[in-house]
């Protein structure tokens, strides 16, 4: 109430602006408590009162439109932030709430409570289950309170294929075995204490999982999918008998859309990371920039230290059978539950949890649980072996790390939407841009994770993500050039992408893009270092905004500003008023930001160049006020304080024939204008004459007295018509300097007075032209003419008129208006 009183004062007191921002503000301040409200008649109280601080905010807006700033969204807020977990907690039409505190669960043995307000339905079964006439049945014997010592060959992947969550559940059962981590286990509730799970009194089990960037509960019972005989067909312990990873299973299996989930795509391998909270990478070891010498001193520094987990993954085709070291299966998922680096020796112990066949009764499982890992079957123990890591880098694909997050002392989470903009091209990526402030006198490790939440496991497929930082420029991206910069994160429809990077103090801009059919997708984008480091805001935090649609296309496409077709590329003029606020003058700059947005396999620039708005045919650095530097794959972006007045905006990509869709939006911290800029000579008539100078008839400039052997063409006007007349070389050439002239015909066919000329010589790379002008009908003769003798080169000549139906041919004239 308060904020509205304020309001209110401050409008009766005639300061619109201020009134307009808190009317605003208080407006979010009740949608947000409505949104978490759990009273009914609360919420109704705040969605009104937010109703009524939004009608005031809209009467002002339309009533003095000029005297009030918009209010830019802020992203960071917390009502945004628990909106976005909030879209995301549904999945696969299920519901999977924020994780709670735990002391909610507690009853002296973090017991679950309120059981009957659960979802506790059970995830679909495979089609292979099901063709094993798979039920649902409670187990013979419950998890008990004391814990079962696991071993990572304890684990066995029957007939479900999710070898990725099975491998997930080794490794950190390797984990817990070296560091007494409790790694896994941990997730599953209720707990005899920390990190131990016990049977629940209400066979009902809750697993705590981070997903969708939050740690999310996902609830099961104790029924389990087995065979008619008991024998369980799913994830299990073997002989150990423990069920707390079949129980791991069965919540993840459900928080997946069932058992057929296709576990055995390694990219998707990111279990061990939901389960742990711990930090995700993928490094492909096929790609050319696999690094195996640095990759191994990482991995086996980090695995020793306890900070880092892995397995391993198979492509779907795999060498020779001849070639391999031992026996592998396709697009499968192993673990890594040994690290060897002594010498000259280094090694992996990979596990394969997949045993063909059937596994012990339960009855039998309990009988041997005091059996030591010595006394088991060897059969069971030749599933893992010792393979040497050029091996390893010879016959995996893929190597899946998990990073312990207790390494970096900051972290940060940031949580947004990647909304389609119905302005937008639907083919085109959507971007999020984040800016993060690092505080360092010395270099140190930056890592950012990018997640797509996932709310459909089954139907939604093509989705793709991709993640960009670099240092932010305070004055703009420097002009860079042709040089083209490729993303430091590729395209992937992994739901993770890791981006590391060491920076001393500076502003990261962090660029997240999203390409998929969908029209909203969550995303979060944590950041972590043990720099100091805070979100600066979105660079899109400005209040406002113009957004344009446009094409490269054949006839716009001219390529990069080396080009003489560059002038062709799609320009926009840009009006930048200035600020009418109390404490600015005459001097005060505007805060702009460019950001495109366009297909991911062109390379785009945009630069703002000092004009009076109208079409620039060339450019060089000193016009530029900012530019966004190397040509980037599917985005530009870039920020600078500019002075007010007018501008042109530039989109280009690096050739001519990189064509596709693009959005351009241009943010101000002042009022802003954004409208196209039409093409050299359009709405006229155009004809491209191609000619030459050749050893007759380069004849120079006419200084050297034989002006009249250029190559002469007569243009015929059969009424009054606007004349422009275009001059360029086919090769671009900076030596060579040009120059077109316009004379009138006279009777006898000489050269007349001239009517216009595109000024001195000049060699642009664009090449010269004349001013647009009005000229009666009647004949008159063009000549392309270069400023040396002797230089021969082919030319093109373009020849704009308003009048259908103008003749344009090369001709012979008798001599100048002298010789009449």
């Amino acid at each position: 109430k308060t904020l509205y009183k304020k309001a209110t004062k401050l409008e009766l007191d005639g300061n619109f602006d201020r009134a307009f921002q808190l009317y605003v503000k208080y407006t979010e301040e009740q949608l947000r408590l409505s949104r978490l409200s759990s009273n009914p008649a609360a919420r109704d109280i705040h969605k009104s009162e937010a109703a009524k601080g939004l009608e005031r905010a809209e009467k002002i807006r339309l009533k003095k439109r000029d005297l009030v700033t918009p209010v830019a969204k802020d992203h960071f807020a917390q009502g945004e932030q628990l909106h976005v977990l909030q879209q995301s907690s549904v999945v696969n039409g299920i519901r999977y709430p924020v994780w709670n505190d735990p002391a909610s669960f507690t009853d002296g043995r973090l017991r679950l409570i309120n059981i009957s307000s659960i979802d506790l339905t059970n995830p679909r079964l495979s089609p292979e289950q099901i063709s094993h006439s798979a039920t649902w049945r409670e187990p013979l014997y419950p998890v008990p309170d004391s814990e079962i010592p696991l071993c990572p060959e304890d684990i066995i992947q029957h007939v479900v294929s999710d070898c990725s969550l099975c491998a997930a559940i080794v490794v950190c059962i390797d984990h817990d075995r070296r560091f007494g981590s409790k790694l896994g286990k941990s997730a599953l509730y209720p707990q005899v204490s920390e990190g131990v799970p016990t049977a629940s009194s209400s066979k009902t089990h809750s697993l705590r999982v981070l997903f969708n960037g939050a740690y999310r509960k996902a609830n099961v019972d104790t029924k389990l999918p087995m065979y008619m005989d008991g024998r369980l067909m799913c994830m299990s312990a073997g002989k150990k008998g423990a069920l707390w990873p079949s129980l791991v299973e069965k919540a993840y299996m459900k928080l997946m859309g069932g058992y057929d989930f296709p576990g055995s795509c390694v990219t998707l391998s990111i279990m061990a990371a939901t389960l742990t909270g711990w930090i995700p990478e993928t490094i492909e070891i096929s790609s050319s920039k696999f690094e195996r010498e640095r990759t191994w001193q990482r991995i086996a520094k980090a695995y020793a230290a306890g900070e880092c987990v892995l397995t391993v993954g198979t492509g779907v085709k795999l060498p020779e059978e001849s070639l391999l070291p031992l026996p592998l299966l396709p697009a499968h998922c192993y673990a890594v539950i040994d690290v060897i680096d002594e010498g000259d020796e280094r090694q992996m112990t990979i596990l394969d949890s997949w045993v063909e066949g059937s596994q012990p009764d339960l009855d039998s499982a309990v009988a041997s649980m005091s059996l030591t890992q010595a006394e088991q079957p060897q059969e069971e123990k030749a599933r893992s072996r010792k393979q040497n890591w050029d091996d390893v880098c010879a016959v995996f694909d893929v190597l899946l790390l998990n990073w312990n997050p207790g390494i970096f002392k900051k972290q940060l989470a940031f949580h947004g939407i990647w909304t389609r903009n119905t302005s937008m091209d639907a083919s085109l990526p959507r971007n999020f841009h984040l800016r993060l402030s690092v505080e360092s006198d010395e270099e140190a490790d930056v890592w950012i994770l990018l997640t797509r939440h996932v709310v459909d496991t089954k139907d939604r497929k093509d989705e793709y993500i991709s993640l960009d930082v670099e240092v932010e420029h305070e004055a703009g991206i420097s002009h860079s050039g042709l040089k083209v910069r490729r993303r430091k994160g590729a395209y992937t429809n992994n739901t993770h992408v890791l981006v590391k990077t060491r920076s001393k103090t500076s502003v990261l801009a962090v660029l997240a893009s999203y390409d998929g059919a969908y029209d909203s997708i969550g995303c979060t984008i944590t950041a972590f270092s043990s720099a100091v480091i805070r979100w600066a805001g979105t660079p899109s935090s400005l209040p406002y905004s113009e957004t344009i649609t446009g094409a490269l296309t054949s006839k716009t496409a001219g390529g990069n500003a080396s080009l003489p077709t560059f002038m062709i590329n799609p320009q926009y003029y840009l009006r930048i008023h200035p600020d009418k606020s109390a404490k600015a003058n005459r001097t005060t700059k505007s805060h702009v930001l460019i950001m495109l947005t366009g297909d991911r396999h062109v390379p785009f620039n945009v630069s703002v160049v000092w004009s009076q708005g109208q079409r620039i045919t060339d450019m060089v650095k000193s016009d530029i006020a900012l530019t966004t530097g190397a040509f980037k794959f599917g985005h530009a972006s870039a920020s600078k304080m500019l002075p007010p007045g007018d501008y042109t905006v530039i989109v280009s990509a690096l050739e001519p024939r990189q064509t596709g869709p693009f959005s351009l939006k241009v943010d101000s911290s002042t009022r802003i204008e954004l409208t196209p800029i039409p093409q050299e000579g359009s709405g006229m008539f155009s004809k491209l004459i191609r000619g030459s100078w050749t050893e007759d008839t380069a004849a120079g400039g006419p200084s050297f007295n034989r002006y009249m052997s250029n190559p002469v063409y007569e243009l015929k006007l059969p009424s009054q018509s606007q004349v422009k007349i275009r001059l360029h070389l086919a090769t671009p050439d900076s030596s060579i300097a040009l120059n077109v002239t316009l004379f009138r015909s006279t009777p006898r066919h000489t050269l007349g007075h001239h009517v216009a000329t595109s000024g001195p010589y000049a060699d642009a790379v664009c090449g010269v032209v004349t001013p647009q002008m009005t000229l009666p009908s009647g004949s008159y003769f063009v000549v392309p003419s270069t400023y040396n003798p002797g230089v021969q080169a082919e030319f093109k000549l373009l020849v704009y008129t308003s009048a259908n139906g103008a003749v344009v041919e090369l001709t012979h004239v008798k001599g100048m208006i002298s010789d009449a």
